[in-house]
């Protein structure tokens, strides 16, 4: 798998949507951009801005709630494309070393990795 940093989310006026680019942390630096709604484009936004919601956003409940539980999320992975779209999963963890793989969308993911400092990763393929 490979490493992956937020470079960034802008919006995209003409789809009212958000498109976040992801880029390698080793060489040869790949990037990709995955358009994403307008909710999770602002939760990664506040997110790579150092802002915070004077209440818990959904992203921010959940990486409290795995807390909670006795959980973590440990990363993430964009496991595949098909048909144009990213598709991604949670691999979260307990304190007794068990994994569990929860399907999601790519923009999910990457607001929960922000939100709990959780390494992202890509499929090679």
């Amino acid at each position: 798998m490979k490493s992956l940093a937020v470079r960034g989310v802008e919006r995209d006026r003409s789809a009212n949507t958000f498109v976040v680019t992801l880029r390698e942390d080793d060489q040869p630096r790949r990037q990709f951009e995955i358009h994403i709604g307008l909710a999770e484009g602002v939760a990664i936004r506040m997110m790579l801005d150092g802002e915070t919601a004077p209440r818990p956003m959904t992203h921010d409940l959940f990486v409290l709630a795995l807390e909670r539980l006795g959980a973590e999320l440990r990363h993430v992975v964009i496991t595949h494309v098909s048909n144009g779209t990213f598709f991604a999963e949670l691999v979260l963890g307990s304190g007794s070393g068990e994994e569990t793989v929860v399907s999601c969308r790519p923009s999910d993911a990457l607001a929960l990795a922000l939100r709990a400092n959780a390494p992202i990763y890509a499929r090679e393929s």
